[in-house]
């Protein structure tokens, strides 16, 4: 298991791309983030720059890279477009055909076969998952915990917080922090912490796992089962809870009042691309929202600054040791190795 303790090498890095990026489904965005013709978002993930938008009522993720001369379609994160123009030379992209400005012109070349590098998009309820080339369907992927995901994404009405920022640590650092609980009242013992979640209890099913734990803070816990009844949510638990989504994604909540989706993509091989989108659920206590955005914020800067202070002591061992509440970690190690000799 040597590459997976390896957190520099650019052949690490480019190895795990062909062999976790591409076959693997990854999360986009909800629904809601492009409900309407010619909203877009754009993802920044393993080196490749995507662009996600609603065309014609079709979801469809390509490279934000025009196959004329390589000019990026899109110079925004978020948006509307009524059509993608290249603005080098006006090629026009829509309903997944190409419009060419003085077509004639090519007679010679090969133009048949010029289109954009399309991804295949499919659907968990209202959440949005691509992947360059899939080697099982997104429902295979997610296996148990397909119907879990699924009323998740149909409680949500709306994002009301993105938060991309790097991690300088190599993305496998970064994951591994969220995995386990080990940290938190080390790391987070003004956030998180203040919780007091206990060790709780984690589901594995094939590459994926979901961490369940309840709060030993009764004051926090009485206050959110003081306002459940504000919340009109078909999927509620009364824990704090993580589930993991092999290779890159996870999302985690407080008693399913709302939702944090976080990406973990390589960036280069000593950096993160991490990505939080926070979800609103059907209730009219708005502010309830503002305070989590907040927290949310506060961990997750506390988590970018651990991981960077390991990938600055980190060698490459494999005899690193793991407790109880790291379990998952060596489950995604034996993940990993799978993935990364497929």
């Amino acid at each position: 298991m040597e590459n997976v303790f390896d957190y520099t090498s650019k052949e690490t890095f480019d190895l795990e791309n062909r062999n976790l990026f591409d076959p693997f489904f990854h999360f986009g965005a909800h629904q809601s983030e492009i409900s309407n013709f010619g909203d877009f978002i754009q993802i920044n993930a393993a080196e490749k720059d995507i662009i996600l938008i609603n065309d014609h009522g079709i979801i469809r993720a390509f490279e934000n890279s025009c196959p004329h001369r390589g000019c990026r379609l899109i110079d925004q994160q978020v948006g509307n477009v009524e059509k993608v123009i290249c603005p080098y030379h006006g090629w026009q992209f829509q309903e997944g055909k190409v419009f060419i400005p003085s077509l004639k012109d090519f007679e010679n070349a090969a133009i048949e076969a010029v289109t954009l590098h399309y991804y295949s998009v499919e659907l968990c309820g209202n959440f949005i998952f691509f992947s360059p080339n899939p080697q099982h369907s997104l429902k295979e992927q997610i296996g148990i915990f397909w119907d879990d995901l699924e009323m998740m994404s149909y409680d949500i009405t709306t994002k009301v917080d993105t938060n991309n920022q790097d991690f300088y640590a190599n993305w496998k650092i970064s994951l591994e922090n969220a995995l386990e609980s080990y940290h938190v009242s080390s790391v987070h013992s003004s956030s998180l912490g203040l919780l007091g979640l206990t060790e709780g209890e984690v589901t594995f099913d094939g590459v994926n796992s979901l961490w369940e734990s309840s709060t030993n803070n009764s004051k926090f816990h009485n206050k959110l089962l003081k306002i459940k009844s504000l919340f009109n949510n078909s999927y509620q638990k009364e824990s704090y809870f993580s589930l993991y989504l092999f290779p890159y994604s996870m999302i985690s909540s407080t008693y399913g009042y709302s939702y944090a989706f976080q990406t973990f993509f390589p960036k280069i091989s000593t950096e993160t691309q991490f990505s939080s989108r926070t979800y609103a659920t059907k209730t009219p206590y708005i502010s309830f929202f503002d305070d989590v955005i907040h927290l949310n914020h506060k961990i997750f800067a506390e988590d970018a600054h651990i991981c960077q202070l390991v990938q600055k002591g980190v060698t490459s061992s494999s005899k690193f040791v793991y407790s109880k509440q790291e379990q998952r970690i060596v489950a995604f190690h034996s993940s990993y190795e799978k993935g990364i000799t497929a």
